[in-house]
């Protein structure tokens, strides 16, 4: 509904509708079963929003669906692209992080562990099954099917970590939500520069696709009211798909 009040978004996912389904939709037959972190947007607010706020989100049509980008802050991207999106900007900002700490060389393996279906159990919500399990994923990788995304940085120099790196690697944690992450939060921890025995180097293996499918659990209760909101064939294939990617990270520090 426009006004001369900015709408504000704030759902973890978007979906863009037209102004009457974007008020009305909860009066709808199986409205109590949509996820309510979807936030309903009219595509009539979106000029208003784009011209009056801070939220960054690409060009949108009706029906779209949006996914808070969950490590970028005051960013919304497109369901379709969200997957690519998020790994790579999470291995970049780990990248950034580990930079500040000192480290020397960073490299990254990531496979994907399992593909399986949503669908909806009219008692259970979502229901999952299996298209294609580790085993299977394995016998293709070895037909040559890119199923893993290797990168390596190397940082030159000889950057010795300070208290102020230090912090900014604190900083940058807490503004990409990282903070959040186990993982990250005990590497900082152990590159403390005021530690006698700094860390040297760290092995992480963790999944890199749970912020992803949580966003895509959520949207996925959409198809609950076919009749009400229409998702074109790309977006209900990201949503019918769930991937469990996995991460192996290796991190190099000198030392001090």
């Amino acid at each position: 509904m426009c006004n001369n009040n900015v709408p504000e978004l704030k759902g973890e996912v978007i979906h863009i509708t037209s102004d009457e389904r974007s008020i009305n939709w909860e009066w709808e037959k199986d409205s109590d079963k949509v996820n309510r972190q979807i936030q309903f947007v009219s595509i009539d607010d979106i000029p208003l929003i784009r011209n009056n706020s801070d939220i960054k989100f690409p060009v949108v049509s009706e029906n779209d669906v949006l996914i808070k980008h969950p490590f970028e802050p005051n960013t919304y991207i497109s369901v379709n692209d969200a997957s690519n999106e998020i790994r790579k900007d999470k291995w970049f900002k780990i990248s950034e992080i580990a930079q500040c700490l000192g480290a020397t060389g960073f490299t990254i393996e990531e496979a994907k562990e399992s593909i399986e279906s949503r669908t909806l159990d009219a008692t259970l919500g979502i229901k999952y099954k299996t298209v294609r399990s580790k085993s299977d994923l394995k016998k293709e990788e070895t037909l040559k099917e890119k199923l893993g995304i290797t990168i390596s940085d190397k940082f030159g120099g000889c950057r010795k970590i300070t208290d102020n790196s230090y912090l900014e690697a604190k900083e940058l944690a807490i503004k990409y939500h990282l903070d959040n992450d186990s993982a990250i939060r005990s590497l900082i921890r152990m590159r403390n520069p005021s530690k006698e025995n700094m860390l040297t180097n760290r092995s992480i293996h963790c999944e890199m696709t749970k912020e992803l499918n949580s966003a895509l659990d959520a949207a996925f209760s959409l198809n609950v009211m076919p009749d009400v909101f229409s998702l074109d064939a790309n977006v209900k294939k990201t949503l019918e798909t769930k991937e469990t990617i996995t991460l192996d990270v290796l991190f190099e520090f000198p030392d001090n």
